[in-house]
């Protein structure tokens, strides 16, 4: 305690010492983790409008695998064949000159994933989970006559924990 004290003094961290304490958390602990590029070059969204003015805004949303679509097969000691479809969602708001109001339409991309992963033997008390994370942008954006064509880029890092 007196180190951690002499640490707070040394670099005036706050005015007075903070009382350091124990605390517990419940963290998922990641046992494998890759990350892959995906792009989508030509997604075409239909437009309810043909008079658009200003740009067009795309705004993404979290990644998330597929319902059903899960498969996980074992292929030798403590590891996996992992394969999924995951779906990034994004809306895409246009402002209509006629109706003189912005139009927002959903939609989304997929991609296809077929990882083979570390999935070390566990007891039966234990469970893995697969999880994702995403971070998705416009790389190109294109309004043709009354639908938009992105070209959209995905970076997807997927977890065993």
């Amino acid at each position: 305690m007196e180190f951690e004290r002499d640490l707070f003094e040394k670099h005036h961290c706050a005015p007075e010492p903070y009382e350091l304490r124990p605390e517990c958390i419940l963290t998922d602990k990641v046992f494998d983790a890759c990350f892959q590029r995906e792009c989508e070059p030509s997604k075409v969204v239909d437009l309810p409008c043909k008079s658009i003015m200003g740009d067009v805004n795309v705004v993404y949303g979290a990644g998330f695998i597929v319902d059903g679509t899960l498969d996980i097969s074992p292929l030798r000691e403590n590891f996996a064949r992992v394969r999924f479809v995951f779906r990034v969602p994004f809306t895409v708001t246009v402002y209509d000159k006629e109706k003189k109001e912005p139009v927002t339409i959903s939609d989304y991309v997929e991609f296809p994933k077929d990882i083979e992963v570390f999935l070390p033997q566990a007891p039966s008390e234990f469970s893995f989970r697969i999880v994702i994370e995403t971070r998705s942008e416009t790389l190109n954006k294109q309004i043709v006559g009354d639908q938009v064509i992105l070209a959209i880029g995905v970076f997807v890092v997927v977890k065993v924990v």
